[in-house]
């Protein structure tokens, strides 16, 4: 089952700079989903650093722009 990834704005970006985001970042219901689509794009984004959290959580970062990196969390 697919549903929509919670996307939270964590540093507080403008509400321009949050729609840019917004418009880039895919929502895709699985963490597959989102790999393969953050790769297909033109600048195509590529996994930085997978942390692990605990036995069961990990963040994936992504690079996005200067210092700002997504993370999605995977459990």
């Amino acid at each position: 089952m697919n549903v929509a990834i919670p996307l939270v704005n964590c540093t507080k970006l403008s509400e321009a700079e949050w729609a840019e985001v917004r418009a880039t970042v895919p929502l895709e219901g699985n963490i597959k989903g989102v790999i393969d689509a953050l790769l297909r794009q033109d600048a195509a984004f590529v996994p930085e650093d997978l942390i692990t959290q605990d036995e069961y959580s990990h963040e994936l970062l992504f690079p996005y722009r200067q210092s700002l990196h997504l993370s999605y969390h995977i459990t």
